[in-house]
């Protein structure tokens, strides 16, 4: 009986780590994404690493528009009410390095 029981108990421990796991990797937040680019792309950073740093995340869309690039993540919803969109800008100087980024979350009812 108690093998059984620590049997349980060890599958559960797997599918409850395993889920966490997956729903970090897929499920974006403001914060992480924040932490991301402070981390791998600060300001000054040329334009050519933060597209490299863009096309890792396999974006549904971007618009390369010069001094400003222009990018739209999905969320992999969790549910299927919602799921969350990621717009993120980025402003290059002239001479193509990264001065300012924002971020903008948007709901999208399904």
């Amino acid at each position: 009986m108690k093998s059984w029981l620590r049997w349980i108990l060890v599958s559960t421990g797997i599918i409850v780590v395993t889920l966490v796991l997956l729903v970090q990797h897929f499920v974006h937040s403001s914060a992480y994404l924040d932490r991301e680019i402070k981390t791998e792309i600060p300001l000054g950073t040329p334009k050519a690493q933060v597209v490299t740093f863009i096309q890792k995340r396999h974006p549904v869309s971007y618009d390369d528009i010069g001094a400003q690039l222009k990018v739209r993540l999905q969320e992999l919803p969790e549910n299927t009410v919602f799921r969350r969109d990621f717009v993120l800008t980025f402003e290059f100087s002239s001479d193509g390095k990264l001065l300012s980024h924002s971020t903008k979350v948007y709901l999208i009812f399904q």
